[in-house]
């Protein structure tokens, strides 16, 4: 009769004591993942991360239940509490089908596991304005998966290892038609006077829970708020362009290429998250 064993790392280990997790996450890819912050035991923005989840299960086909949102996050705030989080935390939520199966899974139930670990207490605006180029490597292509932040993140892996390579701090992500997209972790904003230009979703940009709350902080100000296609060319126009995601809230641009940008919108805006924490 077989045996079940597997190679790792050149040890011969049964599969029952494998030191990897061989779910459908790790084997497939077969889940999404939110990055949330938190102060004490409150984690920012936490109904928003919920509805993109059950937004992302839906793409996905995966099963959920309002008492797994309910459970989640009592798991997630006992989690804080073990991990004596007491200032600021960061914390990663991974949803993946449960079971095994091929391609063709066995089952769509979810199972999840959350991460959490010590960051500052407030947001912090960087010092330095980030240094921004095009992407040369990765082109986005718009599908029914470009919104949700599927475990596989192969392109935005890709386009990081280039920017590291190239010396710049984020690289803008284009899509097929060469209309702006993302940076390699965040969405992109750019104020041109009292306008304030974002990509939109069907450019293929992630649905960023932060991109989503900033658009409603700017909601009723003085600003204009345009979601639209956005052309290279546009950049060097701006006035002000800033990034943004759930952990670093919002990152100013201090230039791309000759163009060199202000932080005033940025500063505000961080005034305003540090508030809600």
């Amino acid at each position: 009769m077989s045996e079940e064993y597997l190679c790792f790392q050149g040890e011969f280990y049964h599969k029952d004591q494998s030191p990897l997790l061989l779910n459908r996450a790790f084997l497939y890819g077969d889940g999404v993942f939110e990055s949330m912050r938190s102060k004490g035991d409150k984690i920012h923005l936490f109904a928003l991360h919920i509805e993109r989840l059950k937004k992302s299960l839906e793409v996905l086909q995966i099963e959920y239940s309002t008492d797994l949102f309910k459970e989640i996050e009592i798991a997630a705030k006992d989690l804080i509490r073990k991990n004596k989080l007491n200032k600021g935390g960061r914390l990663r939520l991974t949803v993946f089908r449960s079971g095994g199966g091929k391609f063709k899974p066995e089952t769509n139930r979810p199972s999840y596991l959350i991460q959490a670990e010590a960051c500052s207490s407030d947001f912090e605006l960087n010092t330095k304005g980030l240094s921004l180029e095009l992407a040369d490597t990765i082109r986005l292509y718009p599908s029914p998966f470009s919104a949700i932040k599927t475990i596989g993140s192969q392109s935005y892996i890709t386009a990081s290892i280039e920017c590291e390579k190239r010396g710049f701090d984020d690289l803008i992500l284009l899509n097929q038609k060469g209309e702006v997209v993302e940076g390699c972790s965040s969405n992109i904003f750019m104020r041109i006077g009292k306008d304030v230009i974002t990509p939109h979703l069907a450019s293929g940009c992630l649905a960023g829970v932060m991109r989503a709350h900033v658009i409603q902080l700017l909601q009723g100000s003085n600003h204009n708020i345009v979601q639209r296609e956005v052309g290279t060319e546009e950049l060097m126009s701006a006035d002000e362009i800033f990034m943004s995601n759930s952990i670093s809230g919002i990152r100013w641009v201090g230039s791309y290429r000759q163009k060199r940008y202000f932080s005033d919108l940025s500063k505000k805006l961080i005034e305003l998250l540090n508030q809600e924490l």
